[in-house]
């Protein structure tokens, strides 16, 4: 890939638009339900403020650039640019919300806000939620939920899914797409997110829960975000099982790939079970929640009832990457903590709203290695062949998976290790870290030393949660070209 040049970042202009022009329109809208829900307040025009401004500069965008063919490296400095753009105007409510002093704290703590919502990222910097705005705190959980299914859009519509991603999927579905168009399934994908956002609202109504609460908490649990309206997150309805229940259903639907839900609504069940990705993703849960709930019950003592609801709650939502906690992991032991950072790290299905490394990445990896292993067994003669799922792989494609967890690891570890000279215990800075570039949102830490945490610690994991988010690549790719017009 040659660098980019002043050419390029035009025809990135002008995609970038568009883009923005898009977004732009939905989070107007929710801004505008924001503003309508209590209009008597007239600093609730913030709420507007973010998507206008997209659409204003979604118009200068796009008369600047020109007219080109999108090839990989516009698309990847075009999602990077995007993915720091739009936090930079949805920041402006937070900002004004803002009760710090400092300026530059405040800017960073929104940000830091705006990115994690948009990002599914889930951490927050903002105290006492109890007492905040009906307005504030839907306006933070729309984003969330835009920002899930918007990730899914950028793959799909810009990146692509990897060759090895496609050809998985269109052989599990016998089907090259879901709809003859990608445009179509994009609009399909629309569809479902929607009714499992209205279905999910429904069953919390009847379960009791007030209209803001349930909205608020089923859009952020469909986009695996985990902003909650409560400081307890769902610790406040620990003793409503069924509220727990149906936020754990609704996170573990964000987390599979919407390919899978295509075919459960096709009644394609065959192909569902034979999903490889699936029933991995579905064991780790299984897995997961047996041995932390034996963690808590046999080395901590915990009651029976408390360990299996902490254990498997804040499994789930480890691994769909979501964020919500109704415990303090804080309290958690050593083991079950760096339990939850592998699940972590592991994330959800391919064409999800979760975060981390995907299964299906983690799948193809075990394979390739399996098979070096059988290779160095076998004579030198022998010919073996990386499969998944009955497809063969080629080197170039197991290579490419490898080259971004490699990265992924890297920049994860760099972030470790700022945490570690910022003087944070050695766990505590593998979760936070590990929790910020798997846009999860569970975290060890509390009380001051979360919300009093440096700028340089808040930079970090702002960084962290970019990068995860767009699996590294991008970044690296503006970053690359941007020194390059420089030199």
């Amino acid at each position: 890939m040659r660098y980019i040049d002043k050419h390029d970042f035009k025809i990135v202009s002008k995609f970038l638009g568009e883009a923005l022009g898009i977004i732009g329109m939905s989070v107007f809208i929710l801004g505008f339900f924001s503003l309508i829900s209590d209009y008597k307040h007239y600093e609730n025009i913030a709420y507007i403020l973010p998507g206008g401004l997209m659409a204003v500069s979604a118009t200068f965008f796009y008369r600047f650039g020109i007219e080109g063919r999108m090839e990989t490296r516009h698309a990847l400095v075009l999602s990077a640019i995007a993915w720091l753009l739009i936090p930079l105007f949805c920041s402006i409510p937070f900002y004004i919300a803002s009760t710090s002093v400092d300026p530059i704290v405040k800017f960073v703590d929104a940000y830091f806000e705006a990115m994690s919502a948009f990002t599914g990222a889930g951490l927050t910097m903002i105290q006492n939620l109890d007492t905040h705005s009906s307005t504030f705190l839907f306006f933070r959980s729309g984003l969330a939920w835009i920002g899930g299914v918007g990730i899914i859009m950028l793959f799909l519509l810009i990146l692509r899914p990897s060759p090895a991603v496609a050809k998985l999927y269109s052989s599990e579905a016998r089907t090259g797409r879901i709809k003859t168009t990608m445009k179509g399934t994009v609009k399909e994908i629309w569809k479902i997110y929607i009714l499992f956002t209205i279905i999910g609202v429904i069953a919390l109504l009847l379960l009791g829960v007030n209209f803001l609460d349930s909205v608020a908490h089923i859009m952020t649990a469909i986009g695996t975000q985990g902003f909650s309206t409560h400081d307890a997150s769902i610790g406040f309805y620990y003793d409503n099982v069924p509220v727990q229940l149906v936020l754990m259903l609704f996170m573990i639907l964000g987390a599979i790939s919407f390919f899978i839900h295509f075919n459960i609504l096709d009644r394609k069940f065959s192909v569902v079970l034979r999903n490889l990705e699936l029933k991995f993703f579905l064991s780790l849960i299984v897995v997961g929640s047996v041995v932390i709930c034996a963690n808590l019950f046999f080395l901590q003592h915990y009651a029976v009832d408390d360990a299996v609801k902490q254990s498997t709650f804040n499994v789930v939502s480890a691994v769909t990457t979501t964020g919500f906690s109704n415990a303090d992991i804080g309290n958690f032991d050593d083991a079950s903590k760096f339990i939850l950072i592998i699940l972590m790290f592991i994330g959800g299905c391919s064409i999800s709203t979760a975060g981390g490394l995907k299964v299906l990445k983690i799948l193809i990896l075990a394979e390739n290695a399996w098979m070096r292993i059988k290779k160095v067994l076998l004579p030198e003669s022998a010919v073996v062949k990386v499969k998944f799922g009955g497809i063969s792989l080629t080197d170039e494609e197991i290579s490419y998976i490898t080259f971004l967890v490699f990265l992924f690891f890297i920049i994860y570890g760099l972030g470790v290790i700022i945490f570690l000279y910022l003087g944070y215990p050695t766990m505590d800075a593998l979760f936070v870290c590990a929790t910020a570039i798997s846009d999860n949102g569970i975290n060890t830490l509390s009380g001051t030393a979360w919300f009093d945490m440096s700028i340089i610690g808040k930079v970090t994991l702002v960084f962290l949660m970019y990068a995860g988010r767009l699996e590294i690549l991008p970044v690296l790719a503006l970053i690359f070209g941007i020194v390059k017009r420089i030199k």
